[in-house]
């Protein structure tokens, strides 16, 4: 969770708490019965995703794509490097085996798989050249280690959004059950002014210390999540 995130979830905490608090007179049936129950699923399903979101971040899957990455280049180098020196003697040789500009994934892949081919064509100069006898074979593993890791980053990279949407999904939906509890809860409780005092401080959204002049609370709506905000 971001800032923002963190302080919207810390207040439908304190929301929950007094809902628990004040629960005989919310009883099973009202509108305030059921918009602290949404606050509380609400809460559950944020922490939920939040914990989806590091975990995937921990995964690191960044990482092994890059070392994947590095690992194919090297191989891919060395074919590379190879070839111009077949060219010497066939002008032009080398002009199959050419790597992309840039670190796209996808293209270097595609690279890997026509310089596989163009090599498996000449296997023979290449060994002939000082490449092992396997040096087919270590590029089919790497390209299947790349492929493999290049999969798992997408996997991850979708599963982080899909979490931060569920996330923001969720805080919105806690957020508007709040503002109609703010009606249903000084028409309940209005002859105690301390309960009342109770939930304004608990329903209450801290200031960002970095933008103190700037107010917090916006009824703009992020997103709906038809597990937390149907027909609230």
């Amino acid at each position: 969770m971001n800032d923002k995130e963190r302080r919207l979830h810390e207040m439908l905490d304190r929301v929950n708490a007094f809902g628990s608090a004040h629960a005989k007179e919310f009883p099973t049936g009202t509108i305030g019965h059921e918009m602290f129950g949404i606050v509380l699923q609400c809460s559950q399903e944020a922490i939920r995703q939040t914990t989806e979101h590091t975990s995937e971040r921990r995964r690191g899957t960044a990482g092994a794509k890059l070392q994947a990455r590095k690992t194919l280049f090297d191989v891919l180098g060395a074919i590379r490097r190879t070839a111009h020196a077949i060219a010497l003697d066939s002008p032009g040789f080398e002009r199959r085996f050419r790597l992309p500009a840039g670190n796209g994934g996808p293209r270097l892949f595609e690279a890997a798989r026509s310089l596989q081919t163009a090599a498996r064509e000449s296997a023979a100069e290449f060994i002939a050249h000082g490449l092992p006898a396997t040096f087919l074979d270590d590029l089919a593993s790497r390209m299947d280690a790349f492929e493999h890791a290049m999969r798992e980053s997408r996997q991850s990279r979708f599963a982080r959004r899909s979490a931060k949407r569920g996330l923001n999904a969720s805080l919105a939906a806690g957020f508007r059950a709040v503002r109609r509890l703010d009606a249903v809860v000084p028409n309940t409780l209005g002859a105690d002014s301390k309960a009342l005092a109770a939930w304004q401080r608990a329903r209450r959204v801290a200031r960002s210390p970095r933008s103190p002049r700037r107010g917090v609370e916006s009824s703009r709506p992020l997103t709906s999540d038809p597990r937390c905000s149907a027909d609230l």
